[in-house]
């Protein structure tokens, strides 16, 4: 391949719709931070892409470029949607073809938000070094997490697998891990801005008579396949999750679906009476509860102080009580393993 088309590769890799995705990353943020809303959409001067640009990132860009182009499309339309333009079906109607060939929700999700956004042009509402600082914390957070889900999706095909006791003490120190991003995001992000920019962006938008919510932590699906696996998410929370599929990218479904296969690997190590395997479970479940615990910490500190009248978090659950029931279920699965040792 010449050296010129390697570099429209990478340009398109970047800027999937070309001028239109520059106007998103490096020009609309500025418009967005000055609560301009509609005056940014009338400067993009034309720029929306044609459905022959669509259909050609479509046909022939892989996975992640079809991801990115979702999201300049979906952080284009929360500003068109606050700006009350005129435009927003013309987006809307892109989304959707987009959203048809990526199998994802016909907006930007956790996926254009955290997982593809490029740090050589990263995608943000407000351009601030406080979200900058946030999308880099959620990236963290997930590759804190992979690895543990990784390991327990092989535990999953293989509970007694030689390297089992490896694999569950690999994975508190994930979840360990994991807490310590959390505990330490306050340094980089203000929490007087984080509210101001979340009130904007971070609610869900309405898409055809259909609600669709902001990327959020709700959405990290490597977390979801610690919970599901190790035996923590109660009925009510694989009905929860269920839910949340349309903002998974295929590969994510395919492994919580997985995941949820019975049994749990708790289930697994009560009945074979594997009393090792059933100590690192209860570590990765105190794990799991100590980050959630500081999760409600964080929240607390960026939302609650900031207005005491908010109620709903980023991902559009009343945090209080859905925080409190993601710890008390841990709890549950902790409880189980206890009453099996004292027996």
């Amino acid at each position: 391949m010449a050296s010129s088309e390697i570099t429209s590769t990478c340009e398109k890799a970047l800027y999937p719709f070309g001028e239109f995705s520059r106007f998103v990353v490096h020009e609309l943020p500025e418009y967005n931070q000055k609560e301009e809303y509609a005056k940014g959409i009338s400067a993009s001067n034309g720029l929306i892409p044609s459905f022959e640009d669509v259909l050609e990132v479509v046909y022939d860009q892989p996975f992640l470029v079809r991801i990115r182009a979702m999201g300049d499309l979906g952080m284009f339309l929360v500003s068109s949607e606050l700006g009350q333009t005129s435009v927003s079906q013309d987006i809307i109607s892109r989304l959707k073809v987009l959203a048809a060939s990526a199998g994802v929700a016909p907006r930007d999700t956790y996926s254009s938000y955290v997982n593809y956004n490029p740090v050589e042009a990263l995608r943000t509402f407000t351009g601030n070094k406080s979200e900058v600082n946030f999308i880099r914390q959620l990236q963290q957070s997930d590759e804190a997490i992979r690895p543990a889900a990784e390991k327990l999706l092989l535990l999953k095909k293989n509970p007694f697998h030689e390297n089992r006791i490896k694999f569950l003490e690999e994975t508190v120190s994930c979840v360990n891990m994991l807490k310590q991003e959390s505990r330490t995001v306050h340094q980089t992000v203000d929490p007087a801005f984080f509210f101001k920019c979340f009130r904007h962006y971070f609610f869900p938008i309405q898409i055809g008579g259909q609600e669709y919510s902001a990327p959020s932590a709700v959405h990290l699906a490597n977390l979801i396949v610690v919970d599901i696996v190790t035996g923590t998410a109660s009925e009510s929370h694989l009905q929860l999750i269920h839910s949340l599929f349309p903002y998974f990218e295929p590969k994510n479904k395919f492994r919580i679906v997985q995941a949820m296969s019975r049994p749990s690997l708790k289930e697994h190590y009560l009945e074979a009476n594997h009393l090792d395997e059933l100590s690192l479970l209860d570590e990765i479940y105190q794990s799991l509860i100590e980050y959630r615990l500081t999760h409600q910490g964080i929240v607390n500190r960026y939302i609650r102080k900031q207005d005491p009248d908010v109620k709903y978090g980023t991902g559009g659950f009343p945090f209080d009580s859905f925080l409190q029931e993601l710890i008390e279920m841990v709890k549950v699965s902790r409880e189980d393993i206890h009453r099996y040792v004292k027996k």
